[in-house]
């Protein structure tokens, strides 16, 4: 009976991430010279994204001089150039030349957002009170909605857990399996 019960539980996975997300790095362009300023001073940018540094001056006497862990464009006088930020955080820089005329910028750069691995079933097994129970491998720190369901072809699922999981991996145990002979199991992951 327990084979046969075994044997009829059936997984089903459904990622319904609505707009997963699928980020592309951008550019932003950051313009100097003549009064003394980079404009905009401040540019806000996302972790991967480029920035490109233009005199837009007629005097090209100018740096983009960051510090030494990330030194941009270096010490020497540039009329462009670029700089991908691969780290969070906020990175000062200045104009070598200028900087005492408060030619200096900032770039503040977010951190990338963790991206959601697709929920996985495994492990499956019944208990000996008949209850089924099985692991589920997902993103740590992000919700996954377990879901069951005795009919996959109507829309009836009904959520049996919400979980919040502080790691990658956490086990369910579906205490109404006794209960139905053919049980689908999925594990729904709303966008973050």
């Amino acid at each position: 009976m327990k084979s046969t019960r075994l044997n009829l539980l059936l997984f089903t996975l459904a990622l319904l991430l609505d707009g997963a997300a699928t980020g592309h790095a951008a550019t932003t362009n950051v313009a100097y010279g003549g009064a003394f300023t980079f404009r905009p001073a401040v540019v806000n940018i996302k972790q991967g994204d480029t920035v490109i540094w233009t005199d837009t001056g007629s005097i090209h006497n100018h740096t983009v001089t960051g510090p030494a862990s990330d030194p941009l464009c270096g010490g020497a006088t540039v009329t462009s150039c670029s700089w991908t930020f691969t780290n969070a955080g906020s990175f000062a820089y200045r104009c070598n030349v200028h900087q005492f005329s408060g030619m200096t910028g900032l770039v503040v750069v977010a951190a990338a957002p963790v991206p959601v691995v697709p929920a996985v079933l495994t492990n499956m097994t019944v208990l000996s009170n008949g209850q089924a129970q099985f692991q589920v491998l997902s993103t740590a720190l992000h919700t996954n909605h377990v879901q069951a369901s005795t009919n996959l072809a109507v829309s009836n699922w009904t959520t049996i857990s919400t979980v919040f999981p502080n790691t990658n991996s956490f086990i369910v145990t579906d205490s109404n399996a006794p209960g139905f002979q053919l049980r689908f199991y999925r594990v729904v992951q709303p966008s973050p």
